[in-house]
């Protein structure tokens, strides 16, 4: 269950509504695992009523309210332990490398343009992370939890 721990280590950053816990959600580790907003409010409250996090109404706009998250004392614990959690590593089904096993079928034009494609995909996944240089180790680092050593 890793948006789960995901969407903790989110909020152990500061309280956040659920609008703004997707976005940052995506913007600091949708490179590796996608969630929509349909799986992110849902677990959001489930973290709630597992007292993982706290809700709190708050005012938005004139007349009305946002639930705004917090992480708990709880939700802390749980998520250092999955931290501290060796994780077994799932069989991986791959669609492009199972193609590329059998290239020998495919047109030699056709091929280089999927590999091309392949490596134009994969250079625009990288690219967000080298304009990022020390995001993670300074911008996002949890308000309880100390400098790493």
């Amino acid at each position: 269950m890793s948006l789960r721990y995901a969407l903790l280590a989110v909020l152990t950053a500061g309280p956040l509504t659920g609008y703004d816990a997707a976005k940052r959600f995506s913007g600091s580790v949708g490179h590796v695992w996608y969630a929509q907003d349909s799986q992110i409010y849902p677990e959001l409250r489930r973290m709630e009523k597992g007292g993982l996090i706290s809700g709190e109404q708050v005012r938005w706009g004139p007349k009305s309210t946002k639930t705004q998250y917090r992480i708990t004392e709880t939700g802390i614990a749980a998520f250092r332990a999955w931290m501290n959690t060796p994780i077994d590593h799932a069989p991986v089904r791959d669609t492009h490398h199972m193609q590329a096993a059998y290239f020998e079928w495919a047109e030699p034009e056709q091929a280089r343009a999927i590999l091309g494609r392949h490596i134009e995909y994969h250079n625009e996944q990288v690219t967000p992370l080298h304009l990022r240089p020390g995001r993670h180790l300074e911008q996002d680092r949890p308000r309880n939890n100390p400098t790493p050593r």
